[in-house]
């Protein structure tokens, strides 16, 4: 019985403590967590990496501090693993590398100090690699990237001819084959002198310069880089040439202007760059300052073209009276072909584009003036003889001899035949006089002696003529006696005889387009290549200078060989 109660106690315990485990809540999450072990969480300061920089030959050893905090107290182990240069395939072995402290104690809520060290006595590069934060007990770990970077001073040098290049260049344009090399250089070239026992390695460059008129920036952009010839390699004791050609593409962009600055050439490994003083001067190409001279030479010759309207009017102003007089005339047979004088006349001033061809124009108006003048005078003589024929009756005879006489001069007159003209009208007149005075002398005294008379007259002006001829004539030959030498000493030097029309067609423009070809190449180099290093810059300024002296030079070399100043000189020499 008491057996029984026993085990009724033992099943009754059993089923309450199976009831009580159903009401019970699970254990939570959290309780869990608290119980499973955690990892301490650690910060770094600065950061979570290393970076070491030292100059080899400066001090002993190089190091860098890592400042590590944690929430809760850990040991940690430090392993450094060796450090690898990619670029020379070298590594900084671990006997150079020292880190304190080891093991690392860190305090709940503290922060404790880590330094790495290293020594100098490794070769120049940049050397990469890991640091490990072992924990002693719970085996969590904690990676630090490490870099340390040797650089040594260089002991290089830009070649002394080459230090502080000023460098002229021009936009582009097809015409710049035309300029001096010196104004169109391409690129920048220096000379490097590595004077170390090392070898060096071109590893970048950089150009920062500025515009001190636009303010634009000139930089490598506008350089075309090589890579390989940015890994261009200088022997030790060697002498090599850096040469970098400009972008011609972007160099278009950049406004003409003086740019200056700084030209920077980095070697691997070493502490300071090479640099110089670099200066760049940009011009306008050469299409555009050839099309200001094109342009001024246009203007020129429009300036003097207008000399053409001017000598034209002045021109007309004279013939103007000559066709008002022949209009009034009443011999209608004369005034036909003074018309057609006149209109050859005025097409030939309608031809006039310079003073030389007015020179010839007004070489035809003397006999016109005269033909004019003499049929004027005709017709007042046959005015006065048809009122005698009024007054007085004259035979048959002495009207037809009048008639005649008026024919012949009128012939005379008109085919410019001046001294038979003059004769006839003498004629005319003493025949009027003889019947003004009523002495008819008969066809004979009318016509012989008169005739006779008027031979007498034109002999003693041909006397007087030659006389005057032989006057002038000593006066040339003193006046021109060195003129008249230099030119025939020309003429035997060059074993040709130049005939006046040889020299003023061709002598003459010759000397014009010499003349003008020197002028126009003097203002040009002076203008946009001796005095142009940023021919564009000042704008209109700039293109003023040039297109004026397109038209300087166009209008002075055809004014100083006008006919005034070479033709006066050529005919006195012929």
């Amino acid at each position: 019985m008491t057996k029984h109660l026993i085990f009724i106690a033992v099943l009754l315990a059993m089923a309450i403590n199976l009831m009580l485990a159903q009401d019970s809540p699970p254990p939570s999450a959290t309780i869990a967590t608290q119980q499973a072990p955690r990892k301490p969480a650690l910060q770094f300061y600065p950061s979570q990496s290393i970076e070491i920089r030292g100059l080899i030959g400066e001090r002993e050893s190089f190091t860098s501090y890592l400042l590590i905090s944690s929430d809760t107290k850990v040991q940690l182990k430090v392993t450094l693993k060796p450090l690898r240069d990619a670029g020379q395939s070298t590594f900084l072995h671990s006997d150079f590398l020292t880190v304190s402290p080891n093991p690392l104690d860190i305090e709940a809520g503290q922060s404790t100090e880590l330094s790495i060290s290293v020594e100098d006595s490794g070769k120049p590069g940049t050397y990469t690699g890991e640091l490990e934060l072992t924990e002693e007990n719970g085996g969590d770990r904690w990676i630090i990237p490490v870099e340390v970077k040797l650089t040594q001073n260089t002991n290089a040098s830009i070649y002394s001819e080459d230090e502080n290049p000023l460098i002229n260049t021009a936009g582009s344009s097809m015409f710049n084959f035309l300029l001096p090399r010196s104004i169109r250089q391409q690129g920048i070239n220096l000379r490097i002198d590595n004077e170390s026992d090392e070898e060096l390695t071109v590893s970048n460059i950089s150009l920062a310069l500025k515009g001190q008129g636009a303010n634009a920036a000139f930089t490598e952009a506008f350089l075309e880089l090589d890579t390989n010839l940015l890994r261009m390699k200088i022997a030790p004791k060697g002498l090599e040439t850096l040469t970098l050609q400009f972008d011609k593409m972007a160099l278009k962009s950049l406004p003409t202007d003086t740019y200056k600055g700084e030209f920077r050439v980095y070697f691997k490994d070493a502490a300071e760059p090479l640099a110089t003083q670099v200066t760049v001067n940009k011009r306008m190409g050469a299409f555009g300052a050839i099309l200001l001279l094109i342009l001024g030479i246009i203007a020129g010759r429009w300036i003097k073209g207008l000399d053409k309207a001017r000598n034209q009017m002045e021109l007309m102003e004279r013939f103007v009276p000559l066709r008002v007089k022949v209009d009034k005339l009443t011999d209608k047979l004369a005034q036909k072909q003074l018309w057609e004088e006149l209109a050859l006349l005025e097409a030939e001033i309608n031809k006039v584009q310079s003073d030389e061809t007015r020179a010839t124009v007004e070489e035809l108006f003397p006999p016109l003036e005269k033909k004019i003048a003499q049929i004027r005078e005709l017709e007042a003589l046959h005015e006065r003889l048809a009122e005698q024929f009024k007054d007085e009756k004259a035979s048959p005879e002495v009207k037809s001899q009048a008639s005649q006489q008026l024919r012949a001069a009128r012939d005379a007159i008109l085919d410019g035949k001046e001294e038979e003209a003059q004769e006839a009208l003498q004629k005319v007149a003493e025949l009027i006089n003889n019947l003004s005075e009523g002495k008819s002398k008969g066809i004979l005294d009318e016509v012989a002696i008169p005739a006779a008379q008027a031979v007498k007259r034109q002999i003693g002006k041909l006397f007087q003529a030659f006389q005057g001829a032989e006057e002038e004539k000593g006066k040339a030959e003193k006046h021109g006696r060195w003129e008249s030498f230099f030119f025939r000493a020309m003429q035997l030097i060059s074993g040709v005889k130049m005939s006046a029309r040889f020299q003023y067609g061709f002598i003459r423009p010759l000397v014009t387009l010499a003349t003008f070809i020197v002028l126009l190449l003097l203002g040009f180099n002076e203008i946009y290549i001796n005095g142009g290093e940023t021919f564009g810059a000042e704008g209109i300024m700039d293109y003023l200078k040039l297109f004026l002296w397109g038209v300087v030079s166009d209008v002075f070399s055809r004014s100083l060989t006008s006919d005034e100043l070479v033709g006066g000189f050529m005919n006195k020499s012929v």
